[in-house]
C-alpha cells in the first residue's frame, strides 16, 4: 500500500476498480502475456496485482516493466530485492534497481534512502566480496 500511495490518487482508483472487474480468465491472459506486453501495460497490471493482493505476480509484473525501462516498477522491484519481498533478498539487484531510478520525481528521494540501507547491507562481514556497480560508485 505504501507504493500505490505515492501514485495519483485517481490512478490508484483506477487500478482498484481494474482489479474488482478483473475475472480470472482476464488475470490468466495478462499473466501469460506479461513478458510480451510495453512497459506500462505490465507495470498497470503490477498496480492492479497490488490491489488484488496477489503480490508474487505484481513482483512479476513490476520486474518486467522495470527492464522495460519503468522507472517505478525499478523502484518497485528495487525494494523487493533489498528488503526480500516476493523475491529473495539480492542487495546487489537491488543496488542496481534503485540506481537506475534515482532520479525519477516522484520516487528518486525514496529510491536514495534506500540506497543508503544498501551500502549498510555491503559494509556488513557476510556480504564482502559482493561488487556492485553503479554510475557514482
Amino acid at each position: 500500500q505504501t507504493f500505490l500511495a505515492k501514485l495519483d490518487e485517481s490512478d490508484v482508483a483506477a487500478y482498484h476498480a481494474k482489479a474488482e472487474a478483473m475475472t480470472d480468465e482476464s488475470f490468466e491472459t495478462q499473466s501469460e502475456a506479461l513478458f510480451l506486453v510495453p512497459a506500462d501495460d505490465a507495470y498497470e497490471f503490477g498496480c492492479v496485482c497490488l490491489c488484488m493482493e496477489r503480490y508474487n505476480w505484481a513482483f512479476r509484473s513490476f520486474l518486467s516493466a522495470a527492464g522495460k525501462g519503468s522507472a517505478y516498477a525499478q523502484y518497485y522491484v528495487g525494494a523487493a530485492f533489498l528488503f526480500g519481498i516476493d523475491t529473495t533478498k539480492k542487495i546487489v539487484d537491488a543496488a542496481r534497481w534503485l540506481t537506475k531510478c534515482k532520479k525519477d520525481e516522484v520516487f528518486g528521494a525514496d529510491a536514495e534512502k534506500l540506497l543508503v540501507i544498501v551500502d549498510e547491507e555491503l559494509d556488513k562481514p557476510e556480504n564482502a566480496g559482493l561488487k556492485v556497480k553503479r554510475g557514482n560508485k
